[in-house]
């Protein structure tokens, strides 16, 4: 009796421990969405609005990103909000931020994907451009144990070096470069859908910024990120 006491809890706590690593393993990819005009369509739907911003399900672990309709402003979902940045020189940073908006107002396409909850934060080393941060990126997912690719979002708060941004509004572009700034990225790991989920060139990443000492969001061109930055991958 006492040995099948004891198969049976050694069959219990493998059963947990398996339990366990296929959770691990699943959070490889979480659920995720895309809205309005698929990327095959943008050639003859680059204007006008195929998604309403209050039909793109937000929580507050969604991060997501595409151009307004009729490219007057970008969007950046994170935090439960759309972030809507528009190039405007009249306004504080050159850019007309808000996170409210009319119940017709939308996008062209939007793409989201959304975790549970936040994994325990890795600290990164330095990274010179976007391509070093791709990098480093991809080394923290393989460590997860997601060897055959990911899809996840993510967040990065920390200090750049340098961080050239732009926002895209029909008429006005901005693009400009801040030194030494607090940034929050929030972009999605995207290795497994790369063009579905609009990753930059060669990379497995698209990446915007929060700058909270300025209350608004942008699309990042380049960055130079400092040492000691905080990486959580949502799961």
């Amino acid at each position: 009796m006492k040995r099948s006491n004891k198969n049976l809890t050694n069959l219990l706590a493998f059963s947990l421990s398996f339990a366990f690593f296929s959770a691990q393993a699943a959070t490889c990819e979480v659920p995720h969405a895309t809205y309005g005009a698929k990327k095959s369509e943008l050639a003859e739907k680059h204007s006008g609005t195929w998604v309403l911003l209050k039909d793109i399900k937000l929580t507050p672990n969604t991060i997501g990103y595409g151009p307004g309709g009729n490219t007057r402003f970008e969007s950046t979902f994170y935090n439960n909000q759309a972030w809507l940045s528009s190039a405007d020189e009249l306004q504080l940073n050159g850019v007309f931020a808000r996170h409210h908006y009319d119940k017709d107002v939308g996008n062209i396409f939007a793409v989201t994907a959304t975790a549970n909850s936040w994994r325990e934060p890795q600290v990164l080393d330095s990274a010179g451009d976007v391509d070093e941060l791709n990098m480093l990126l991809d080394e923290a997912v393989e460590n997860l144990g997601c060897e055959e690719g990911a899809l996840l979002p993510f967040r990065i708060k920390g200090v750049a070096d340098s961080v050239k941004w732009s926002i895209e509004s029909n008429p006005n572009k901005k693009v400009e470069t801040y030194k030494n700034e607090p940034v929050e990225l929030v972009g999605i790991y995207a290795s497994t859908k790369r063009a579905e989920f609009f990753a930059m060139p060669n990379l497995n990443i698209h990446l915007h910024v929060i700058f909270p000492n300025r209350n608004f969001a942008a699309h990042v061109q380049q960055i130079s990120l400092k040492s000691d930055s905080k990486l959580f991958f949502g799961q």
